[in-house]
């Protein structure tokens, strides 16, 4: 691989690349949802597994599940 001779291609030649699973789908922000539902359930499975279960963790466990419940609403997916 030649870096010099990739840097001096004019910029219309430079080649798109695309992350997986994006699709080109008018902006439809699909990939920010799925990113939204991981980190909650990220959360929620560490607020369901703290033992000591104190009344801020309760609560931000109510608050991870309204999220969750939000995302759902606005991608269509019931789980």
């Amino acid at each position: 691989m030649d870096l010099f001779a990739d840097a001096s291609k004019p910029e219309e030649e430079e080649e798109h690349y695309e992350h997986p699973g994006e699709e080109d789908v008018d902006g439809e922000p699909e990939d920010d949802f799925n990113a939204a539902w991981e980190v909650l359930e990220v959360a929620r499975s560490l607020y369901e597994a703290q033992k000591d279960a104190s009344e801020e963790s309760k609560l931000r466990l109510a608050d991870t599940y309204m999220l969750l419940g939000d995302v759902s609403l606005e991608t269509g997916v019931l789980t």
